[in-house]
């Protein structure tokens, strides 16, 4: 699986990170630093609005194996070029993944369901990190690169 960019959101649509890997050669452009806000504002307020959208169900929401609490929102949107998951935690957090084209939902979910381990590590417990706040940490980005290299 290849991973052309990586976004974290907060539970009230800020971006907390964001990450291109390899970005001269997955052939996305590089935007600046107000457009990924922007970009990040955008599916945050979509995933609202899909999820308002979406009818009230009946029976209780199991939870299903990879932890992924996006249960009424927006999971997947396909492009010519790339994949597009969102993956969201019980306190919020969403981690949208930009990935190659056919990349299955239970690949990249897995995929972010790792991420989300290594921001619970990595950042949440940090002592200097404040929560809602931009993540400067290097052992993180160093973890998310690996993973992403590993994927």
């Amino acid at each position: 699986m290849k991973v052309l960019s990586l976004y974290l959101l907060n539970k009230s649509g800020g971006l907390i990170y964001q990450r291109d890997f390899n970005p001269e050669s997955n052939g996305i452009n590089k935007l600046s630093s107000n457009d990924y806000l922007i970009t990040a504002g955008t599916l945050h307020s979509i995933h609202a609005i899909v999820a308002g959208l979406t009818p009230p169900v009946l029976h209780p929401i199991q939870e299903n194996q990879t932890g992924n609490q996006n249960q009424t929102g927006l999971f997947q949107v396909e492009t010519e070029r790339f994949n597009l998951f969102i993956y969201q935690t019980l306190t919020g957090l969403k981690i949208i993944s930009i990935v190659q084209k056919g990349v299955s939902q239970e690949t990249a979910t897995r995929f972010m369901a790792n991420i989300h381990s290594i921001y619970s590590d990595y950042v949440m417990k940090n002592p200097f990190y404040t929560l809602d706040m931009p993540i400067k940490c290097q052992l993180f980005s160093n973890k998310v690169l690996l993973l992403s290299e590993a994927s």
